[in-house]
């Protein structure tokens, strides 16, 4: 073995004296320079169940999988480290980023649900307010949004969508050729763009196709897909009567489409059955579920109300419209979201986006994905964990975290003076109580008022927040809740005494 340097520190050294180190030592003994700012990758990185999971750099990098560990994992240095999968770490207790950012996922789910959206055959959602072509009018002084077209929500151009024509409107020519039938009623309708309150309370957009027409010389409304929509093995719909006779169309196909505008053919007979019998067998005889739960699809009404209604044929089917039956039936409904897929999802796919659909339209509770003792952001540092529901006793620091729910907070480790511990998501304190503790002296602070923590939301209706002991005697410290803040109000302790 040869040597040509060695040298020993009494210290560990920081990222950015490590890659200086380096570098030196490269352009002394082999004339190289060290790499330059380009973001490295790595496979995997496993650390022993006995160590904590300590992540230390200061440019960019990306880890596909984290494992192992002692359930601490912390993140050193100014850089940027984004995990791709943290599902096989040790089980997480502790997650601290004392410098720079970390962006993390605890959750397969998240990662499922992105690539199944990316993957839809179209998918069209109403919380994309972009997605809508809209004219407003007013009808006997009530404004509305009329809906002229609806557009894919990942953009894809050929699955535009546009409302069904009046006899004497310009028609549109479907892309794959086909010819549609115009609805001969003077009194058709746009369908309208309104906001509803879901089971949970929260406000939310749907597609409201209007009253219920059996007929083409009846009002309603319904929509034209671009063209024929081939390869379907699977639908999900996020979808409401609101006639009485339950006979709104939750997939609907074209006239001219023969034999296959009948794929997913609703019952017509007013019990509000998911199928009738003109339906596809391989549709019949498929999966088909109400929110998740498998039902026999002849013989199950839909309750009333928003539903998730789900299908899977056994063979390929098509799709032309929305909430229309060819050209004669249509409107009695409302569409938040339909989605398909030219392939059927596995059990553990669709139990995923059956469980994202329900909690984004209708409120469903979140699944933790993580229990945690403890948060800890230093100021200026950003922890991302993603789309998901954590728990954590206490947060502590001065820096960013994000994620969409932070639950059974009942301590918080504040330093005023670096500023605010900001979390951009909810937070829900244990039993509507906190306790707050400072890491520093407060009289050094400035009299006044210092946002201590903001969240985007704090779900707690009411809030007692208590003062940890070793606040200096020389001030007196207020804690107060400003809706999502909580603020610290700083006054000198005595009497003051004023000389003029």
């Amino acid at each position: 073995m040869n040597i040509g340097e060695f040298i020993l520190y009494d210290r560990r050294l920081s990222p950015a004296e490590r890659r200086q180190t380096t570098a030196y030592l490269l352009k002394k003994w082999r004339n190289q320079d060290f790499p330059s700012g380009t973001a490295a990758a790595m496979a995997s990185l496993s650390y022993p169940s006995s160590e904590t999971a300590v992540i230390d750099v200061d440019g960019t990098v990306a880890v596909g999988v984290l494992s192992g560990g002692n359930g601490e994992l912390v993140k050193r240095g100014a850089g940027s480290v984004a995990v791709a999968d943290a599902r096989a770490l040790g089980t997480l207790s502790t997650i601290s980023v004392e410098e720079g950012a970390l962006n993390i996922s605890l959750d397969a789910a998240e990662m499922t649900l992105a690539s199944l959206q990316t993957a839809a055959l179209f998918d069209y959602d109403a919380s994309v307010a972009a997605s809508f072509s809209n004219e407003v009018t007013v009808v006997n002084g009530v404004s509305r949004t009329n809906v002229i077209s609806w557009a894919d929500a990942q953009g894809k151009a050929d699955k535009i969508a546009y409302t069904a024509q009046v006899a004497g409107d310009p028609t549109l020519v479907p892309e794959d050729g086909g010819s549609l039938t115009t609805r001969s009623s003077p009194t058709v309708e746009h369908p309208t763009l309104i906001s509803v309150e879901m089971p949970d309370g929260q406000f939310r957009p749907t597609v409201d196709f209007g009253a219920l027409g059996l007929s083409s010389a009846e009002a309603g409304a319904g929509m034209h897909m671009k063209r024929i929509n081939t390869g379907i093995r699977e639908i999900h719909t996020m979808f409401a009567d609101t006639d009485s006779a339950k006979r709104g169309i939750i997939v609907g196909g074209r006239k001219e489409d023969s034999g296959f505008g009948y794929c997913f053919q609703r019952d017509g007979s007013g019990n509000g059955y998911l199928l009738s019998s003109s339906a596809k067998d391989d549709v019949k005889n498929g999966y088909a579920a109400i929110d998740g739960v498998t039902v026999a699809p002849l013989t199950t009404s839909l309750p009333a109300g928003f539903h998730l209604v789900s299908f899977a044929p056994r063979s390929n089917m098509k799709a032309a419209t929305l909430a229309m039956d060819r050209t004669a039936r249509c409107g009695g409904c409302r569409i938040s979201e339909q989605i398909a897929f030219t392939r059927a999802l596995s059990t553990g796919e669709r139990t995923i986006l059956q469980k994202h659909l329900l909690r984004k339209w209708l409120g469903t509770a979140r699944e933790l994905v993580a229990n945690l003792d403890s948060i800890e952001v230093a100021a200026g540092a950003s922890l991302s964990l993603g789309d998901v529901a954590v728990s954590a006793e206490t947060m502590t620091g001065g820096g960013t975290v994000s994620a969409s729910e932070i639950r059974a907070v009942s301590h918080l480790i504040l330093t005023p003076s670096a500023g605010p511990l900001v979390a951009h998501g909810t937070v829900t304190f244990a039993n509507d109580t906190v306790e707050i503790e400072f890491a520093e002296d407060l009289k050094n602070l400035a009299f006044g008022e210092h946002t201590v923590f903001s969240a985007d939301e704090i779900t707690n209706g009411t809030l007692s927040m208590t003062l940890a002991a070793g606040v200096s005697p020389r001030v007196v410290p207020l804690l107060m809740r400003n809706g999502n803040e909580i603020v610290l109000r700083i006054s000198p302790r005595g009497t003051r005494i004023i000389l003029r």
